[in-house]
């Protein structure tokens, strides 16, 4: 998992394999932060992520396998995290 820069603040999330092969992934844009804002769950298969704007940002689960995306958290305009 890798962060590409897309224009000031905003990041695509992409990955590659141990062989250098692409892997595809659902679309995820993330904000730039000091920390990686992606973490992986146990199982490998699915992310969390933390996507949305300075002051308006949440959290998402990621399905790896199948792209499926769900909110976990809906935290008011303003929340800092």
């Amino acid at each position: 998992m890798y962060s590409e820069q897309q224009g000031g603040g905003a990041f695509q999330v992409k990955a590659i394999s141990p062989d250098k092969a692409s892997v595809p992934l659902p679309a995820l844009e993330v904000g730039y932060t000091i920390a990686t804002p992606y973490r992986f769950m146990p199982n490998g298969k699915a992310l969390i992520t933390l996507e949305g704007s300075l002051g308006a940002q949440n959290f998402f689960w990621v399905d790896l396998e199948g792209g499926q995306q769900r909110q976990l958290t809906d935290f008011k305009t303003g929340f800092v995290i």
